[in-house]
């Protein structure tokens, strides 16, 4: 197994009270292989010795990487070839071959396959991808762990429809939340009479009001775990909303405030993304006790108000007349974080790789460990 900056840091160990004359010799193909990583050679003060033993063209293909996403598992095949190739790839849950795939890779070049998972239990599984044979088969296998859970069913109620989707209020929601849920839209006034025990999060956008019967819903729909989501706009009536559901909210809805600019404030990754968006109003939302504030204006006025009880509540609305964010790179990342909080009780999995350290907080409980033989 040719992980020769391993092995090389290994050696120097032995040397290191010796004064004499270091020389190491290397016998390698040097082929490339899919377990290469970005590490440095100690052994700046040695004679190093190579010995080329491999063939003038080593066709090496290698698992290279496992990234899961959701219910999405995507394989990264690196072809160390000078010759573009066809491969088969297997994907194994549990010990059983759980799907196949046959695509292009091109010399030189890491190749992406995904797999969409379905069909299996909710919860942690062993997993490893495998492509076929070549001359270095030790690294053909990738294992890691995957955490399935199926899609949660999510239900958009638009209170102002519009015959045109683009000019809706759940058109750009419905897109943003395609790779994380599987979704359902209705008109509010269908909302009573919805079967409502089968969603996980309820967003309600530009609903002007609720009556008794439906504020009770909501009320039933908290105790159940469930998660709402509220989405303002011109249809709402601010003052219903903090009288009747004052209980509900996690904080008062109060004036309209004119432009603004989203801070990147808890999204790191969407800094580059907040250059250019149009907020042309909003709400001035102010939080209450033990309300959590998620997302930030850069005037620190809350763009996104968490509730004990998740309950949601943004300051604009999800459709583009109070800002051009919807049709932003940036709200999908907006989307995903939000998703982060109703799939924060899931169970963490990490996968190291050979060499690379894994700290964990001192008191956290690592409840298992699962080496790379799937054991």
């Amino acid at each position: 197994k040719t992980g020769i900056i391993n092995a090389v840091n290994e050696v120097v160990k032995y040397f290191q009270n010796d004064k004499t004359e270091k020389r190491i010799i290397i016998v390698t193909d040097f082929a490339k292989n899919g377990w290469l990583r970005k590490k440095d050679i100690i052994a700046q003060n040695y004679k190093i010795i190579c010995v080329d033993v491999g063939d003038n063209k080593p066709g090496n293909f290698a698992m290279s990487n496992v990234e899961t996403f959701g219910n999405k598992i995507t394989a990264s095949v690196s072809n160390y070839s000078d010759d573009k190739k066809n491969i088969s790839m297997d994907l194994h849950v549990d010990g059983k071959k759980h799907k196949s795939a046959f695509f292009g890779t091109y010399p030189h070049k890491s190749s992406e396959w995904s797999f969409d998972v379905k069909n299996i239990k909710n919860g942690i599984h062993k997993c490893f991808i495998e492509i076929e044979p070549d001359k270095l088969s030790t690294d053909n296998k990738y294992f890691f762990a995957f955490n399935y859970k199926e899609k949660p069913n999510v239900l958009l109620i638009d209170g102002n429809p519009h015959f045109s989707d683009f000019k809706g209020e759940t058109f750009f929601l419905k897109t943003a939340l395609a790779n994380y849920s599987d979704v359902k839209v209705i008109n509010f006034s269908q909302f009573e009479n919805e079967e409502t025990s089968g969603y996980s999060v309820l967003f309600f956008c530009n609903v002007s009001d609720f009556n008794k019967d439906e504020v009770l819903l909501l009320k039933n729909l908290i105790s159940s775990n469930r998660y709402l989501v509220f989405f303002p706009g011109d249809n709402i009536s601010k003052e219903k909303y903090n009288a009747k559901m004052s209980f509900l909210l996690p904080c008062e809805i109060s004036s309209m405030l004119n432009y603004g600019k989203l801070s990147s404030h808890n999204l790191p990754e969407s800094q580059e993304m907040l250059t250019d968006e149009n907020i042309k109003k909003r709400f001035l939302l102010i939080p209450k006790h033990n309300a959590e504030t998620l997302l930030k204006f850069s005037d620190d006025t809350p763009f996104l108000v968490k509730g004990k009880n998740n309950v949601f509540v943004f300051a604009i609305s999800s459709n583009l007349s109070y800002s051009d964010i919807p049709i932003r790179p940036v709200f999908p990342v907006i989307i995903k974080h939000l998703f982060s909080y109703f799939l924060e009780n899931d169970t963490l999995i990490k996968s190291a790789n050979i060499g690379e350290i894994y700290q964990k907080i001192a008191g956290e409980i690592i409840p298992e460990i699962v080496s790379p033989d799937g054991k």
